[in-house]
C-alpha cells in the first residue's frame, strides 16, 4: 500500500465524513444509510467523499492475504451455537419378567379391577417352560404383580433385583441356587440389590410374585 496513492487521503473527519466511511463499510443501520444516501443523491461533496472511502475500503481488501481462520475458532463458535450434545446412555438389557409385563393390556382405570382365573391367561416369556399373567402394573413404583407358572424341569437365570421381591409358592416346588428348597406355601422376600441364583423346578409349580420391572440378567460364569 503506497500512503502518497490519492485514494488513500482520508479527509479530516466530520459529522459527514464519519457517517461516509460507516456507510462505505457497511456499518450503518438501514434507516440511517437510507437517509444518508438521499443526501448523497443531493450533494456533490458528500458523493465525492463517500466515493473516496468506498476506494479504501476496496484497496484494503488487496492488502492482506487470504487466510483461513485456526480450527479451533469454527470450533469455539459452533460450541457457542448450537446445542450441547448429549449421549444417550444405552439401555441395561429387559429381563424376560419385565419383557412380558411390558407387553401386558392396560388394567381398568375405574378404581377397581377383577380378573377372573383364566388358565389361557398366561404369556410365554423368552425362557422355554415359562408363562407368566400380569395381575398389576405400577409404571410409578416400578413394580408388578404377576402369577409364574413353570413346567418340570424349566429353570429362570440368577438375576440382580432392582426392589424388593416377594414369592409366594402356589403349587409345586421351587429350587433356589443349591440351598433352598420351596414348596407350596413357602414365602421368600429378596432384598433389593441382592443376587437371586438360577431357580428351577422338579415337578413344576405356580407362583405369586411382586418383583421389580428393574431387575438384571447375570451372565452365566
Amino acid at each position: 500500500m503506497n500512503p502518497s496513492d490519492p485514494k488513500l487521503a482520508l479527509p479530516i473527519p466530520s459529522d459527514d465524513g464519519a457517517q461516509a466511511a460507516l456507510h462505505a463499510l457497511g456499518a450503518l443501520d438501514p434507516v440511517a444509510a437510507a437517509h444518508f444516501e438521499a443526501r448523497v443523491d443531493e450533494d456533490r461533496t458528500l458523493e465525492s467523499e463517500l466515493g473516496g472511502f468506498v476506494a479504501t475500503v476496496g484497496d484494503l481488501g488487496l492488502v492482506t492475504a487470504a487466510e483461513a481462520p485456526p480450527a479451533t475458532v469454527l470450533k469455539r463458535l459452533l460450541d457457542r451455537v448450537r446445542p450441547a450434545v448429549t449421549e444417550t446412555p444405552p439401555a441395561p438389557p429387559v429381563t424376560p419378567f419385565a419383557a412380558v409385563v411390558q407387553q401386558a393390556r392396560a388394567l381398568a382405570t375405574t378404581g377397581m379391577t377383577y380378573l377372573a382365573g383364566d388358565a389361557d391367561g398366561f404369556t410365554p416369556l423368552a425362557l422355554p417352560g415359562i408363562t407368566a399373567r400380569t395381575l398389576h402394573r405400577d409404571d410409578a413404583a416400578g413394580y408388578a404383580t404377576v402369577l409364574v407358572r413353570m413346567q418340570p424341569g424349566a429353570d429362570y437365570p440368577a438375576h440382580r433385583h432392582g426392589g424388593d421381591e416377594e414369592c409366594y409358592v402356589l403349587e409345586g416346588d421351587l429350587q433356589v441356587g443349591d440351598h433352598l428348597q420351596m414348596r407350596a406355601g413357602d414365602y421368600q422376600l429378596a432384598a433389593r440389590d441382592s443376587v437371586h441364583p438360577v431357580q428351577r423346578t422338579t415337578n413344576g409349580c405356580l407362583l405369586l410374585l411382586r418383583s421389580s420391572l428393574h431387575d438384571e440378567l447375570i451372565a452365566a460364569s
